[in-house]
């Protein structure tokens, strides 16, 4: 699998609580950024959550996400998981529920089933950022 960065989030100012752009990256989070990139483009197994951004677990639609669904865009639980190992792990970045939760999340958009474009890292995850607020960087990158 290809793996792209949005220009915006590769060399973005962005250094929220919400969300920070890679240049304002610590190295624990670069660490997993890679780890992250890597183990996609290897197509290895990944310990963390991973779904869509406009339904909820259950796979019903979220209210006011028609936008995320229109442009595909999936968030993969990416923090620390000291220990802990997975129910089920996510292989080539398919619906996952049962991943290992964490607050850190990579925004990214599903271009086909062999590339994907990461729009941008949340440090800690707002469940579905609204699409409707200027500080949702998210909506800019696509």
């Amino acid at each position: 699998m290809i793996v792209l960065l949005a220009p915006e989030f590769e060399t973005g100012f962005l250094n929220e609580e919400y969300f920070k752009d890679l240049p304002y990256f610590n190295d624990q989070e670069i660490e997993i950024f890679l780890d992250f990139i890597t183990n996609v483009e290897q197509n290895l197994p990944l310990k963390g959550k991973n779904k869509t951004s406009w339904q909820n677990n259950y796979g019903s639609e979220i209210p006011d996400t028609e936008w995320y669904k229109e442009h595909n865009c999936w968030h993969y639980h990416c923090g620390e998981y000291i220990g802990q190992e997975p129910k089920v792990y996510t292989i080539q970045l398919s619906w996952n529920i049962e991943g290992l939760t964490s607050s850190a999340v990579i925004h990214y958009q599903k271009l086909n089933r062999e590339m994907i474009y990461i729009l941008a890292y949340s440090p800690k995850h707002i469940p579905f950022p609204r699409v409707d607020i200027a500080s949702n960087p998210i909506i800019s990158r696509v």
